[in-house]
């Protein structure tokens, strides 16, 4: 009887399925410690820790096998799902640079590149 992909395992002894979307967390994750990092450092208030990239990786590292860990009980898949869908909102929310609704957003904050300059002049910096 074959098994479908869903359930072979793969080399870390997780399901292939599992393994993907621990991956695809983990990206999650690391897009989102990084646009953290780079709003904090250009300054845009509201952020009060910044991420280096030592710490972007080791988050990075971490959300994968935390994810893993929780696949072994229901209540731990519950929370997978709950985070990942977290998760995809918040990366869905990450403003493409030099977009309007990044400078907006910016301008909003108070940014002071944003409020001092025209929308034009803002995207060459």
């Amino acid at each position: 009887m074959a098994t479908s992909d869903k359930y072979k395992r793969g080399s870390s002894g997780y399901s292939i399925e599992d393994e993907k979307n621990a991956k695809r967390y983990s990206k999650l994750v690391r897009a989102e410690a990084q646009d953290a990092s780079m709003r904090k450092n250009w300054g845009e208030k509201g952020f009060s820790k910044s991420y280096g990239q030592d710490e972007v990786e080791a988050r990075t590292r971490t959300s994968e096998r935390n994810y893993k860990e929780n696949l072994s009980s229901a209540e731990g898949r519950d929370v997978n799902k709950r985070n990942m869908d977290f998760m995809e909102q918040e990366v869905g929310k990450i403003r493409e640079a030099n977009s309007r609704a990044q400078y907006d957003h910016e301008k909003a904050a108070g940014d002071p590149y944003a409020t001092e300059l025209s929308f034009e002049d803002w995207k060459k910096l």
